[in-house]
C-alpha cells in the first residue's frame, strides 16, 4: 500500500482572516487605547502583529495565530491622531494599540464617528 501524495498541501500563509468585532477602549490625555483580546497573540512573533495608523484610522493584522490571520479595521475615527506618536503593544492574550492625540487633553465620547451618529440617532433627539 503506497500512498502517494494527492499534492493537496494548503499554504500555510492562506488560513483565512477573522474579522475583530470585540474591543475595548479606552483614554488618558494623550492617548486613545484600544484593547482586543486574542487569546495566545503574546506566542507569535512580534512582526505577525502589524498596525498601520493613518490620521483617522488604523488597521490590525495578526498572521498565523492559531492557524488564522486576525484583522481588524477602524476607520473614520472621532478625532485625528497623530500617526508617528501611535504605537501597539502586545501583552498576555491581550493587543494594546495606542493612538496618540493630535490635540492633547481633548475627550473622546466615541472611538468613531458612525459610533457617534448611531448614538445620537437613536437617542431623544430634541428639537
Amino acid at each position: 500500500g503506497s500512498s502517494g501524495s494527492s499534492g493537496v498541501v494548503a499554504p500555510i500563509t492562506t488560513g483565512y482572516t477573522v474579522k475583530i468585532s470585540n474591543y475595548g477602549w479606552d483614554q488618558s490625555d494623550k492617548f486613545v487605547k484600544i484593547y482586543i483580546t486574542l487569546t495566545g497573540v503574546h506566542q507569535v512573533p512580534t512582526e505577525n502583529v502589524q498596525v498601520h495608523f493613518t490620521e483617522r484610522s488604523f488597521d490590525l493584522l495578526v498572521k498565523n495565530l492559531n492557524g488564522k490571520s486576525y484583522s481588524m479595521i477602524v476607520n473614520n475615527l472621532l478625532k485625528p491622531i497623530s500617526v508617528e506618536g501611535s504605537s501597539k503593544k502586545v501583552k498576555t492574550d491581550t493587543v494594546l494599540i495606542l493612538c496618540r492625540k493630535k490635540v492633547e487633553n481633548t475627550r473622546w465620547d466615541y472611538l468613531t464617528q458612525v459610533e457617534k451618529e448611531c448614538k445620537e440617532k437613536s437617542g431623544p433627539s430634541s428639537g
